[in-house]
């Protein structure tokens, strides 16, 4: 029997979006529900993909995760908006 030490489990960051409604997600960054138009649209951008496979979809949700969060360190908002299709958006915020 081998011994290994358990690898510690790397904490996963909440993402919290709100409006003035409440809450409109709460979960992973990782699963932020993208509008499929936005990650289309930038599949073509990227790599001239209009049907992009499993690969090219999770470069565009990479790179689009590290736009939107830049725009959290600035705390603004309007990307937030065009990549998750909710235009009510107020305030987002990492939790964890």
């Amino acid at each position: 029997m081998f011994f290994r030490k358990k690898k510690q489990e790397k904490q996963k960051s909440i993402v919290v979006v709100r409006t003035k409604a409440g809450i409109m997600f709460q979960g992973e960054v990782m699963e932020l529900p993208l509008t499929e138009d936005i990650i289309i649209q930038k599949s073509i951008h990227f790599f001239n993909d209009p049907a992009p496979c499993h690969i090219h979809r999770s470069a565009v949700r990479v790179r689009l995760l590290a736009e939107l969060e830049e725009d959290l360190e600035k705390q603004v908002w309007d990307r937030w908006r065009e990549y998750l299709g909710m235009k009510e958006i107020e305030q987002v915020e990492i939790q964890g």
